[in-house]
């Protein structure tokens, strides 16, 4: 039972962050939001390293899985999500996020083969890319280098980079505890995301007051206490298991667009509802 509500919980905030990840954007850049995201986040779990008298790893091995980690957990696919953000709506990034589980198995069982591979998981990757085609389809035709396709793809490739974490933690890092990883990974990728801050964009301080309200709740909730929660369930559950998370973000996301008044059109809500039951097929067992 316990599980199962850290499983609630955690759909809840990475669906709902979409929504405050738009008002971070208003003033700033994704660059700039990730980096005091991530920011913030880092010295939260530096708070909890000290309240639980642990402290980080000295050998160059461990630093380096932190490091490859950083870079596919946390500074690209976060970084891509928020670029995404600019450019299309809450329900579709929600939807689009829902692709992870996808790449999880195209990384554990067909290229890294640390679970086997089966009919219904090859069924299952195809309907879901189905989805996927049907609701980015109308986009491709005819798109321009400014069509939100770009935008949809960021998306996509978020979720690759998702799907494919799990399997280097498990590989990299078993062995680390929760909170010393999560911190190290927001370092790292800190570091990394405010050199591109400081070459891309002009650094500017946010100002309003609902611009800090999405800045504070992606780094309290969507960075400390997602990546707990995840690296919880990890452990607990294994890759596949825990990604079924995104079966229920895309509801979270679907619901906020639909109150803030954004286009639910139909070929959203086909290509969302193959997206889900190619992961549910995939994952019938469960």
């Amino acid at each position: 039972m316990k599980n199962w509500l850290l499983f609630i919980a955690l759909a809840v905030i990475w669906g709902s962050s979409f929504f405050w990840q738009k008002l971070a954007l208003q003033e700033i850049g994704p660059f700039q939001v990730v980096g005091i995201r991530f920011l913030l986040a880092f010295f939260l779990l530096l708070g909890l390293m000290w309240r639980g008298n642990l402290s980080f790893p000295r050998d160059a091995r461990t630093w380096f899985g932190f490091f490859a980690l950083s870079l596919i957990y946390s500074a690209l696919p976060v970084f891509l999500t928020a670029w995404a953000g600019t450019r299309i709506d809450t329900s579709l990034g929600s939807i689009l996020s829902a692709t992870s589980p996808f790449f999880v198995i195209l990384f554990s069982s067909f290229i890294f083969r640390d679970e086997a591979s089966s009919p219904a998981k090859i069924i299952g990757t195809l309907i879901g890319f189905v989805g996927m085609m049907v609701i980015i389809g109308g986009d491709l035709i005819g798109a321009t280098k400014q069509s939100d396709v770009l935008g949809q793809l960021a998306q996509i490739g978020a979720s690759a980079c998702y799907g494919l974490a799990p399997v280097m933690a498990n590989r990299l890092l078993k062995k680390q505890h929760i909170t010393t990883q999560s911190a190290a990974l927001m370092l790292l990728a800190d570091i990394v995301i405010w050199m591109g801050a400081f070459a891309f964009e002009p650094v500017k301080f946010p100002v309003q007051a609902a611009s800090w309200a999405g800045l504070l709740w992606l780094a309290v909730l969507a960075s400390t206490a997602a990546n707990l929660i995840y690296f919880t369930l990890l452990r607990a559950w294994g890759a596949t298991r825990s990604g079924m998370v995104s079966y229920a973000i895309p509801v979270v996301g679907l619901t906020i667009g639909a109150l803030l008044g954004e286009t639910i059109s139909t070929q959203l809500i086909l290509g969302g509802v193959l997206v889900l039951l190619g992961i549910a097929v995939v994952n019938k067992r469960h």
